[in-house]
């Protein structure tokens, strides 16, 4: 339910499909209340309430809906205390999905693609300002650059694949690994966790700036490889500023490097910020941290869970409900005391985003025992506050988060293993989750999950397009290709 802003605030904003509906959860204080009543106070659609629980109302609205300047206003008064709610502004919107282009049979993942690293930093590798992605093959040993192509005739979503041979890819990240010497201060390289027969490596790529119309000229190539000197075995990487070295400051693209083994350490590598030469890579080994405790490494990413402009590491391990967050100081030393975030069942996956729209990174967990998604908030001391859950009616696989209805607030999507399809649940603004709407299914699971703006350009509500891109799996009717679920309408 959203808190304040009245009919035209901006924290009760959010979309609808056509078509579609919206079920609304009723919440005095944080607490369920029963004596909550809904009405609609402008505008046409229906209010229903949920025969299976008093607390929810469904609000449908009529098929003939104009979506582009169309307004309802629902209002909701609680008996006990009818000045605890305020409006909420409800408009329809459009999702669209079409495919995209045909991908080779291996390529069966997409690693990071249409996100910020940080405020104001998008995965652009060749400077067209047109966000790009980037996927991996672990059997054939490549990594693909995948440049977008906006000039397409066809209106399809087209990617310019460039591949560079990299042995047993693991894990991808991005980030500003080379000194490219250019005014602006951040241009996107990847870093690749190579499991070499010869010894394990961190693989370093980068590429040619290109001009907008000629996408497709970018070329990237290896420009470093680092040795990774561990008898144990590097399987996860993670980017992030981790430390402020002498010669930068917080303006200064910095990005450090987490590797997560299977035995469970993180051993961190350093970025040396020295501006000369041009084109050059330089990293020292810090140190490797023992995490002390049993269980392969699941997930490891990085956040900036106390708001003081670096990175913590977030850790999570097979069949475990405990969220392991290393603090590291001004100079990248992470052997200070570890904050043990419970969660209410093992985390199936879990993804970091900014919830609530204070700067500090939040929390999102799914579980499939039993199935449900936790929020936890960040409290900007790198400690967390339950912000509820979301008891879900499928089990969930891939998430991925941002503003998906274009209405200021971050939402999360989920797809389900069972029925092939995503589901969106709609951010208010204050942590809570408002809506879900659902996509028609496809062929089988969708995978890689991924959100972003790849045809869309900013505005002061988010983007004017927000896409959200997974590859379709092959099935005997259609081969295996990129899916787009796109909203377009502004």
């Amino acid at each position: 339910m959203p808190k304040g802003g009245g009919p035209t605030g901006q924290s009760g904003f959010f979309l609808l499909p056509i078509g579609g509906e919206v079920t609304f959860k009723a919440e005095v204080s944080g607490t369920l209340n029963p004596g909550v009543t809904w009405k609609r106070d402008m505008g046409r659609g229906s209010i229903q309430p949920d025969p299976a629980d008093n607390n929810k109302v469904k609000y449908i609205a009529p098929p003939d809906f104009n979506f582009t300047n169309e307004t309802s206003i629902i209002k909701a008064t609680s008996v006990e205390n009818p000045g605890a709610f305020e409006d909420a502004i409800i408009q329809l919107t459009q999702f669209v999905e079409s495919r995209g282009q045909t991908l080779p049979l291996d390529e069966d993942e997409i690693i990071v693609g249409g996100l910020a690293v940080s405020p104001s930093q998008t995965i652009d590798f060749n400077d067209d300002a047109n966000i790009d992605m980037v996927s991996r093959n672990f059997d054939a040993g490549t990594v693909t650059i995948n440049i977008v192509d906006p000039f397409d005739p066809s209106g399809v979503l087209t990617f310019c694949g460039k591949t560079v041979l990299v042995s047993k890819p693991v894990s991808l990240v991005v980030g500003d690994f080379v000194n490219d010497l250019d005014p602006d201060p951040f241009l996107a390289d990847v870093a690749g966790l190579s499991q070499n027969p010869a010894g394990n490596e961190i693989v370093f790529i980068s590429g040619n700036k290109t001009e907008l119309k000629f996408p497709c000229l970018y070329v990237p190539s290896i420009v470093k490889k680092l040795p990774i000197s561990t008898t144990e075995t590097p399987q996860l990487l993670a980017s992030g500023r981790f430390h402020n070295p002498p010669q930068a400051n917080l303006f200064t693209p910095v990005s450090d490097l987490a590797i997560g083994t299977l035995e469970g350490s993180i051993i961190i590598f350093l970025q040396d910020r020295n501006p000369e030469p041009h084109d050059s890579v330089s990293f020292v080994h810090a140190q490797t941290v023992n995490l002390g405790v049993g269980g392969a490494l699941k997930q490891l990413f990085a956040g900036d869970f106390n708001g003081d402009g670096l990175k913590e590491i977030a850790i999570v391990r097979e069949d475990d409900s405990d969220l392991i967050i290393l603090r590291g100081d001004q100079t990248g030393d992470f052997s200070g005391p570890r904050i043990i975030i419970p969660f209410p069942a093992p985390i199936a996956s879990l993804i970091s985003d900014d919830f609530n729209g204070d700067g500090i990174s939040d929390l999102i967990a799914a579980h499939t025992m039993p199935n449900q998604l936790s929020v936890f908030l960040g409290n900007g001391t790198g400690g967390f506050t339950d912000a509820g859950m979301i008891p879900l009616t499928f089990l969930p696989g891939k998430m991925a988060t941002g503003d998906l209805n274009i209405g200021g607030n971050i939402d999360v999507a989920v797809t389900d293993m069972g029925a092939n399809v995503i589901h969106i649940f709609f951010g208010d603004g204050s942590g809570q989750f408002i809506g879900e709407w659902r996509s028609e299914p496809v062929s089988s699971s969708p995978r890689s999950l991924i959100f972003g703006a790849f045809s869309g350009f900013p505005s002061t509500v988010g983007f004017q397009n927000a896409d959200l891109i997974y590859i379709e799996p092959e099935s005997p009717t259609t081969p295996q290709r990129l899916h787009v679920l796109n909203n377009k309408n502004f």
